[in-house]
């Protein structure tokens, strides 16, 4: 009898242990604070910074969202081009200078070098429209987004483009899709003030794909979505965006404490063998 309570509190001692060791050291996060307007459901742009021609489309623009009823669009249309394309906000799409200083806070060549390490390089970028938000986000969250290209250029390399970092900080944007892998589609019928007209504009598209972040550490970052014009601006190009999300990560053990566990388990079996040969 004396054996056996021994053995018990061995046992309730190793379970106490391994509770601990995984209470401290288990990859948890509370729930994650969605960006404001995600879904653009709100049928606008609430809860978002805009430069250029940027707004909010249903269905009739001839592209579903990937969910709900609204997706924000940005694009480089201009109504002053040689080929006028009326904006689909009322604003156009501003010059390259002023997408660049509304991404990173200051005019640099980084969105440039986008087209240099896509083969592109002596072409530069001229004008482009782009959304922001800000939002907090713990290690271990995860950022992302659905986006369709849209595009009626054959001779350049128009872009889309986003770019997530720190405020305050720069850590450069990334290419999502550009006119090299946008593949030819039927022309959807784009709504223009006054009326529709047949959707000449933009003849290629990429079909909706995921972006997706993971953040490294705690902190206050922002969400930069833009599209960019290159070489002539007579054909343009868009990007639609929806599903903004952040999702917290999964409550996993860490490997130290797995490794903990396992040797856990370990004195449990040793136990056993003892208590079994006595």
């Amino acid at each position: 009898m004396i054996k056996c309570v021994c053995w018990s509190a061995r046992v309730f001692n190793i379970f106490r242990f391994i509770a601990i060791v995984l209470s401290m050291s288990t990859v948890s996060f509370a729930a994650a604070a969605i960006p404001t307007n995600g879904g653009f459901e709100t049928g606008n742009l609430s809860g978002w910074s805009t430069i250029g021609d940027a707004n909010v489309e249903n269905p009739t623009l001839g592209i579903n969202p990937p969910s709900g009823h609204f997706q924000a669009i940005i694009t480089t249309r201009s109504n002053i081009q040689m080929n006028p394309e009326l904006p689909f906000s009322g604003a156009n799409a501003v010059n390259i200078s002023a997408l660049e200083t509304f991404t990173m806070g200051f005019v640099s060549s980084q969105i440039r070098f986008l087209l240099e390490l896509n083969g592109y390089g002596n072409i530069s970028a001229s004008e482009g429209s782009a959304i922001q938000t800000t939002f907090s986000a713990s290690a271990g969250e995860s950022l992302s987004f659905l986006y369709n290209f849209l595009t009626a250029e054959g001779g350049s390399n128009d872009f889309a483009f986003v770019s997530v970092q720190p405020v305050g900080g720069f850590d450069g944007p990334d290419l999502l899709a550009d006119v090299l892998t946008s593949t030819p589609v039927l022309s959807p019928t784009i709504p223009i003030p006054g009326g529709s007209v047949p959707g000449f504009f933009w003849n290629a598209e990429t079909g909706y794909h995921q972006f997706s972040h993971v953040f490294a550490e705690d902190g206050l970052y922002s969400l930069t979505i833009g599209v960019a014009d290159t070489g002539d601006t007579e054909a343009g190009s868009a990007l639609l965006i929806d599903d903004v999300t952040l999702q917290a990560a999964s409550s996993i053990p860490a490997p130290g404490s797995l490794a903990l566990l396992g040797l856990g388990l370990a004195g449990i079996g040793c136990g056993r063998r003892r208590k079994q040969s006595v």
